[in-house]
């Protein structure tokens, strides 16, 4: 589970899937990181 902070300044709360080259290689992603990311409705 991640908090995100969007760029209008507003904090999210959800599970997030990372891509499969960043879990195999243990990249982190540390507080401050710039990432792009896509919302899906359930």
């Amino acid at each position: 589970m991640f908090r995100v902070r969007l760029d209008n300044e507003d904090l999210i709360l959800g599970y997030v899937s990372v891509s499969e080259r960043i879990r195999r290689n243990f990249i982190r992603i540390p507080p401050g990181d710039r990432v792009k990311m896509e919302v899906k409705s359930l």
